[in-house]
């Protein structure tokens, strides 16, 4: 089996403030095995010809003939390019304002790509956020190419450990700046003639829906297919004016999304909801959005590792056993309770007084 070695580095920036850039772009360069050799004496001759200690697109900006230069040494090289063109502007919901979450979300989809087409592949990216947030990057990558029946084997580094990093950044540097216009017309050709029989796989996102595609979960689970799909069409659908709801229901849905193991505590979506300037008790969270949505037809799973819209069928086993848990010992104890109240001559009977749907439930329970 041919073995290859991907080169990973971002162009933009994952933020959403208001000074951010307003796309983010993600680029891979795979690399057979054979050519990595090359790639490196090849990197090495264009940093001695253009006086760069480290080879970085920033450095070269929007001076075209010489971007134009470099493209043409290095596209001398047998390559993929595979990238992820993110639209910032375009996003609705406001999941992606965390960008360690929506950094790790658009990795993932890049990573799948890049092991659905090559397999047998050691990639290498450029570092990101803090150390203990790069082992928990590499370690979701890890797990979930796992499921995906892939076998990764992944490196977080920079640009001085791993030189080609810097092939990756000056790509994914100059592809940006084609997708936003900074080059004329004729330009952009010129540069783009040197991508067109090597790139390989580009995702544009959003690809003109509201919400991130959930294709690539679709099929691990029938549930992944149905209870994320049916809350992805509710999203997409609902005329609802109720904030502190939608928004709740879009955190389920990108974690999800993100990581469809993960369970979250109430807690979590409360203080999410701050930033919406949504107020809520842990029992008004339970009333106005947990309970109408359910009525609603969100079958959201509710246990003590938190909540969840179900991503596989234990998922809606444990929903329903803890469900049991809570509500039959609480109706068993009442049933017995009103048995006492009412072999008591002396006491007034209370079933009169009782809803006709309790009464009927509490006919058929043992107790």
């Amino acid at each position: 089996m041919k073995e290859y070695f991907a080169f990973i580095d971002e162009s933009g920036d994952p933020n959403f403030h208001e000074s951010a850039s307003d796309h983010f772009f993600v680029g891979a360069i795979v690399f057979d095995k054979e050519e990595v050799s090359n790639a490196r004496n090849k990197l090495q001759e264009v940093k001695r010809k253009f006086g760069f200690k480290e080879l970085k697109s920033s450095k070269v900006g929007n001076n075209f003939e010489r971007r134009k230069e470099i493209i043409a040494d290095l596209s001398e090289l047998k390559f993929s390019c595979l990238s992820i063109w993110v639209k910032k502007k375009e996003l609705e919901g406001d999941w992606f304002r965390y960008k360690k979450t929506f950094f790790k979300y658009i990795q993932r989809l890049l990573h799948h790509e890049i092991y659905r087409l090559f397999r047998n592949t050691s990639v290498s990216l450029d570092q990101f956020g803090s150390e203990e947030y790069q082992e928990s990057l590499e370690e979701y990558l890890v797990k979930h190419l796992q499921k995906e029946l892939f076998e990764p084997d992944i490196t977080i580094g920079n640009t001085e450990n791993e030189e080609l990093i810097q092939i990756a950044d000056f790509f994914s540097g100059t592809l940006r700046k084609i997708l936003k216009g900074d080059f004329i017309e004729l330009e952009k050709a010129e540069l783009l003639a040197h991508f067109k029989s090597v790139w390989n796989s580009s995702i544009v996102i959003p690809d003109g829906g509201k919400y991130l595609n959930t294709e690539l979960f679709s099929g691990s689970d029938k549930y992944v297919d149905y209870f994320v799909k049916e809350t992805k069409r509710y999203l997409e659908s609902t005329n609802s004016k109720d904030v502190g709801k939608i928004k709740s229901l879009e955190y389920l849905f990108y974690t999800a999304l993100l990581d469809p193991e993960a369970y979250v505590y109430r807690d979590e979506i409360i203080t999410w909801l701050e930033k919406f300037d949504v107020s809520y008790s842990s029992e008004e969270f339970n009333q106005k959005v947990t309970a109408p949505l359910r009525e609603e037809g969100q079958v959201i799973s509710g246990t003590r590792k938190g909540l969840k819209l179900p991503t596989k069928m234990n998922d809606v086993y444990e929903y329903i056993d803890f469900g049991s848990s809570q509500a039959l010992p609480i109706l068993k104890r009442m049933k017995k309770s009103i048995k006492i109240i009412k072999a008591n001559p002396n006491l007034p009977d209370v079933e009169p007084g009782m809803d006709q749907e309790l009464k009927d439930v509490l006919d058929m329970l043992n107790a």
